[in-house]
């Protein structure tokens, strides 16, 4: 039994670890997006949004795909943006919920509804758009 229990501690401690790597590994990622994106800092004193990204933080940690980060990140800037919008917030927390659940496709097509729902001129979505597709991200080769 106590060989069990000590066994038991060990991968809870990996585990642990793990948690706090992804959850690193997501703030790496996401604060240099947010950081381009204007009113991003104050938004960290809107309860709301500290409580997405704690969902945001929380979906980082059950995933291992680097694409999912990714997506976690734009979707927070996206929020930023246009977080007001009662269809985007719930594409937003849609999304956030489901991220370890979809595919690379499926991403995808998540990152192209927000480049086309949240960039206001032409240019400026297919930018996003060749942005997203030229990092390899989201679209499988």
């Amino acid at each position: 039994n106590q060989m069990n229990a000590l066994s038991a501690k060990n991968y809870a401690e990996i585990a642990t670890t793990a948690v706090n790597d992804r959850i690193n590994a997501f703030g790496c990622e996401s604060f240099p997006r947010l950081e381009k994106v204007e009113g991003a800092l104050e938004k960290f004193m809107d309860p709301k949004f500290e409580f997405l990204l704690r969902d945001a933080q929380v979906t980082a940690a059950k995933s291992d795909r680097h694409d999912d980060l990714c997506m976690l990140s734009e979707l927070l800037a996206c929020h930023v943006l246009k977080g007001e919008d009662k269809k985007i917030e719930a594409q937003f927390n849609s999304s956030v919920d489901g991220i370890g659940r979809r595919t690379a496709e499926d991403l995808a097509h998540t990152a192209c509804f927000f480049a086309k729902e949240l960039l206001p001129l032409p240019h400026e979505r297919e930018h996003r758009i060749a942005e997203i597709h030229h990092a390899g991200q989201f679209f499988p080769s």
